[in-house]
């Protein structure tokens, strides 16, 4: 019955339970995966806690950011003080007096708020100029003023940032004309990205909403009601959300919501030349605008959200955000026009608390383990687990993809992506192990490196071999009261040095029938019949230096035939052995039977005579187990 691979497979089980002994230490194997899975989900929720895995997990997050950026809400306009703007009306800064009818040219085109984004912060030397803006903002009715806050920060057990300095406002004639202020601070993550915006900042006096916040509100409330963020307009739950005027936005721990930033930044970019008509036609329409035409003409901001701010090179803030990578830094208005774009189409970037992150990547790593564990066990190859941690890898990967895009929830794929490699780390690790214990196994047990060679041998048909039967003389005798361990222990002491004699000589062990050795020479040729000669007489010579140290000494008969011999199965479906077979193998055994103690008799076909290795003699004893004619005998001296 030839060896195919299913009965390969189950001759490597057979040898691996054996290697395993049975029984509880089954089990070993199995708990050891446990304690390494939870060993190595315990490395890497503490690398994703000390934050080691944080710079991946940004790197992904900014490919989300440039991939699923969306369009943005045609709400959203921004009026920019650009370098068409500074060619056209001078340098920076301008008098109050030109911001004044800039916020009037804006105002008489009714958008729902104005967010200027500017300091104002000192009084102009001109102070008709102050009057002037003044006066503008307040005939507006709908505009809002920035705030900066100095030197916050987020205390421990408080889910908001504070800062012990009151903020720096308007000079107090505009802030008052003013229908709303707001702070116009943003967090910078490690990369120097700002991705988060607090939705308030606690000050001495009590708290300042986002400028973003204040430009929604104010355009949801209209001309009507002067409300503010402080009095009623937001409703602010630490941690949790704020809603304003209807729209409602998710915050983090911090209490900052987290935009996705649209591009462009704004559905309309139009360059304050344009309405101030200054400028030459060539600079008056903005390239970036996809509504801008090929004239002049005024843009439609009915009930819209307009943000006024400084764009020219060199002039004014500018920050890092998720897009970077493709379009480079922004200046602050364009954050808080993406804030404002996030609060009117609700698209928020969600991040998973911590907690919640860390549990999942326990329960992913179980279960992958508990997967790879169940593969491996049903013996399936190195394919089938590579191909199962790199698609749970890529899967964890367009599912956090998947769950940016549709929901703006953020989870760091990192963690669970680098489980997944550990694990197949793990597993072929672990695999590596199980076939050196299957190696070693088939070694001991069949005298081969793997189950595929002993399918090979076992078709390899017939060949020119030596074989050599080893057998302890008195061994029966002195073992006959011996307790079965003792005698084992005994009987090994003998055959162990007979294995190791007979491999130095390069013989291959085929097995140990009884307290004898079978053992074959092959692949030399005629030169097989020496190696097993000389091997006789060194195996003879180490159990009569082994017999000097024992209670009871043994001595040994050796038969050596050389001729025709196959490899084959022996057995049935359930149980078989792979050993040798032919006339060599019975002739060797039957003059292992007939020699007498430490004596060594060799059998050779007869047309094989004239190459005998040298040190034997003719035996002209007679075996009856032989068919006369079949060998001629000879006696190793």
């Amino acid at each position: 019955m030839p060896i195919d691979k299913e009965t390969s497979r189950e001759l490597a089980k057979t040898l691996l339970h054996c290697t395993d002994q049975g029984g509880e230490d089954e089990l070993k194997p199995r708990a050891a995966r446990a304690v390494g899975i939870a060993g190595l989900l315990g490395v890497v929720i503490a690398a994703y806690g000390l934050g080691l895995l944080l710079p991946v997990d940004i790197a992904i997050r900014r490919q989300f950011a440039v991939a699923f950026a969306p369009e943005p809400d045609p709400r959203v306009v921004t009026v920019e003080i650009d370098d068409a703007s500074i060619s056209a009306m001078g340098r920076w800064p301008w008098p109050r007096s030109l911001l004044a009818q800039l916020v009037s040219e804006v105002s008489d085109l009714n958008p729902a708020s104005i967010g200027i984004d500017i300091m104002l912060s000192e009084p102009e030397a001109d102070t008709d100029g102050d009057a002037a803006l003044a006066a503008a903002i307040a005939r507006s009715g709908r505009v809002v003023l920035p705030a900066y806050v100095r030197s916050y920060s987020l205390p421990r057990h408080v889910q908001w940032y504070i800062s012990q300095r009151l903020p720096l406002l308007p000079i107090t004639e505009l802030a008052q004309a003013a229908r709303g202020l707001g702070h116009v601070s943003a967090i910078h993550d490690p990369d120097g990205a700002v991705r988060r915006v607090p939705a308030v900042v606690g000050v001495p006096d009590g708290f300042v909403p986002a400028f973003a916040t204040e430009v929604v509100r104010v355009g949801v409330e209209g001309q009507g009601t002067r409300s503010s963020a402080s009095d009623g307009g937001l409703d602010f739950r630490p941690g949790a959300q704020a809603v304003v005027g209807g729209y409602r936005m998710p915050l983090d721990s911090t209490s900052s919501m987290c935009p996705v930033f649209p591009w462009p930044p704004a559905a309309e970019q139009i360059s304050a030349a344009r309405l101030l008509a200054k400028a030459p036609p060539e600079a008056l329409v903005d390239d970036r605008s996809p509504n801008a035409g090929s004239s002049p003409r005024l843009p439609d901001l009915a009930g819209k959200f307009v943000l006024i701010g400084v764009t020219a090179a060199g002039i004014g803030d500018s920050h890092e955000t998720p897009l970077l990578a493709r379009h480079g830094a922004v200046p602050g208005m364009m954050v808080h026009a993406a804030a404002v774009n996030a609060i009117l189409t609700g698209r928020f970037v969600r991040p998973v608390h911590a907690a919640a992150a860390l549990l999942a990547v326990a329960c992913f790593g179980a279960l992958l383990g508990a997967v790879s564990g169940a593969i491996s066990d049903r013996g399936r190859g190195v394919g089938a687990a590579v191909l199962l941690h790199v698609g749970a890898a890529v899967s964890v990967l367009a599912g956090s993809a998947l769950l940016y895009a549709c929901t703006g929830a953020w989870i760091g794929p990192s963690a669970p992506m680098l489980v997944s490699v550990l694990l197949l780390a793990m597993e072929l690790y672990s695999r590596a192990c199980r076939a050196g214990r299957l190696r070693a196994g088939l070694r001991k047990y069949v005298g081969v490196d793997s189950p595929e060679v002993a399918g090979a041998e076992a078709q390899a048909g017939a060949r020119d071999m030596a074989v050599m039967f080893v057998d302890l003389r008195g061994w029966t005798a002195a073992s006959y009261h011996m307790e079965p361990e003792s005698a084992a222990r005994l009987v090994n002491s003998y055959l162990s040095v007979v294995a190791d004699v007979a491999a130095e000589h390069g013989a291959r062990v085929e097995r140990f029938p009884g307290d004898a050795a079978l053992a074959v020479f092959e692949g030399r040729g005629p030169e097989d019949l020496a190696c097993a000669v000389r091997a006789a007489r060194a195996a003879r010579g180490a159990v009569r230096d082994v017999a000097t140290g024992q209670s009871m000494a043994l001595g040994v008969g050796i038969g050596i035939a050389y001729g025709r011999v196959a490899r084959v199965e022996l057995g049935g479906a359930d149980r078989s052995d792979l050993t040798v077979i032919g006339t060599a193998v019975n002739i060797a055994k039957a003059l292992e039977d007939a020699a007498a103690e430490d004596q060594i008799l060799v059998g050779v076909w007869p047309e094989r005579v004239e190459s005998l290795p040298s040190g034997l003699v003719p035996w002209a004893g007679r075996v009856a187990k032989i068919v006369p004619g079949t060998a001629v005998l000879f006696e190793a001296v």
